[in-house]
């Protein structure tokens, strides 16, 4: 089975500073805000968590760091830059430095990096070590293949233990590991864990073996050894005991469910708009209905290289299957037209293509399979950008949204929309993971 981490979706147009004040959360409560409430807090941390955000590269791989002071100091993970001879960090608006390893707690997976830089945007620490479980966080950093435009991508869940002793390879340990249900993708280690008050709670630096879940190292387990890391010192400080619970953690259902509990009113929305095209053996990839008279777009992959004319069946979400005739094609931007049969029992539900809709870095988003997997939900982790040919198999998209859903093949061409019920894309790339 594959695993589907950052989605690309195409967009409808087919057709020295300081973190802002926030209200204080509910530690308590973080799991039930109203989807409005979440998406306003979500939104608000971002942008600054955002411009918090390095990338950074070595002769050996490429990771992600936090800035810690506006002079400055980064906070990675050690296995991002150990070993490394040269270390380059590039901030959000592109400028690039040569980076100074400074400490490193090996064991502990934890760095800091120095670069020569006044006046940058920085992170207040969570000197409380206030993160709890069921608590909504925030992962930023550089996942995946490198982006031209220098932003970091941003990906949110809940907090399901704070408690865990987890052996990572031979030689890291994390103490006292959050344990979330955040995606994480290789590049994300070093980027920092956010809570909903804007402070940065952890450090991100693993997934589960199952990868269902990630592990952060919490931000008290650097503040405890800041001196010495910042002095220059080497060292492994060892955890109290070395059980290895990983695969303990399970597979959360806690972000899911919040979607499901909070906007599955939206669910039948979603499905009675999408449709799955299927040939004689197997399912192709989902589409949706643009037009009451049954138009449907998708992927152009899905037109198999055939000629207008060309036929599969269409399965609706009521369970009818129809025959869906191909009407055009425009593989230069990903995108087929098909035409649905009249309908006997009226128009079709439809979503409008409105340019007038523009999605913003950390809001909720809404992904329908039209199947038996229902809706899933995640945030947008970075809008209206051009990914590199590399990650898209040679395909090159000038505007799409970044999501951070799990997805699987046959979810290509699905819809993703607002929680207002606006579409904002169709999903047509993203990156494997073999699970």
């Amino acid at each position: 089975m594959r695993s589907l981490r950052f989605v690309l979706c195409v967009m409808a147009l087919v057709a020295g500073i300081g973190m802002p004040a926030l209200a204080p959360a509910d530690p308590g409560g973080i799991r039930d805000l109203s989807p409005t409430s979440l998406q306003r807090r979500l939104t608000a941390v971002v942008d600054h968590a955002a411009r918090c955000t390095v990338r950074i590269d070595t002769d050996d791989g490429m990771g992600s760091g936090t800035i810690l002071s506006s002079d400055g100091l980064i906070l990675t993970s050690a296995h991002v830059i150990e070993g490394a001879d040269d270390v380059v960090v590039t901030l959000t608006d592109g400028r690039r430095f040569p980076g100074r390893i400074l400490g490193i707690n090996g064991q502990g997976d934890i760095a800091l990096v120095r670069i020569s830089a006044r006046g940058l945007p920085h992170a207040t620490l969570d000197e409380r070590d206030a993160v709890a479980p069921g608590q909504w966080v925030v992962a930023v950093g550089h996942p995946v293949s490198a982006f031209d435009d220098f932003q970091p991508t941003v990906s949110a869940g809940v907090v399901r233990r704070v408690d865990g002793v987890i052996r990572a390879g031979e030689d890291k340990v994390f103490r006292n590991a959050i344990v979330s249900d955040v995606p994480l993708s290789p590049g994300s280690s070093g980027g920092g864990l956010w809570d909903l008050d804007g402070h940065l709670a952890g450090l991100n630096a693993a997934v589960t073996r199952n990868e269902r879940g990630a592990f952060s190292v919490r931000i008290a387990e650097y503040i405890v050894d800041a001196d010495r890391l910042r002095r220059g010192e080497h060292f492994d400080r060892k955890a109290a005991s070395l059980d290895d619970d990983a695969d303990g953690v399970g597979r959360s259902t806690d972000r899911r469910s919040y979607f499901r509990n909070n906007l599955g009113y939206l669910e039948s929305r979603l499905a009675a708009r999408t449709v799955t095209l299927r040939d004689d053996t197997s399912t192709l990839g989902r589409g949706f209905i643009v037009s009451s008279k049954g138009e449907v777009l998708t992927p152009s992959g899905l037109a198999q290289g055939e000629l207008p004319g060309f036929c599969v069946t269409a399965r609706l979400s009521d369970g009818r299957a129809v025959a869906a005739r191909l009407v055009a094609v425009d593989r230069t931007n990903d995108v087929a037209l098909w035409s649905l049969p009249e309908d006997d029992c009226g128009d079709y539900p439809f979503f409008r293509l409105d340019t007038a809709v523009t999605p913003v870095r950390g809001a909720l988003a809404l992904q329908g399979s039209g199947g038996r997997n229902g809706m899933k939900g995640g945030i947008v982790g970075a809008p209206q950008r051009t990914p590199p040919l590399v990650m898209t198999g040679e395909v090159y998209y000038p505007n799409v949204v970044q999501v951070d859903l799990r997805l699987y093949r046959q979810d290509l061409g699905s819809p993703v929309m607002d929680i207002d019920g606006r579409l904002i894309g169709m999903v047509v790339q993203h990156r494997l993971r073999r699970s």
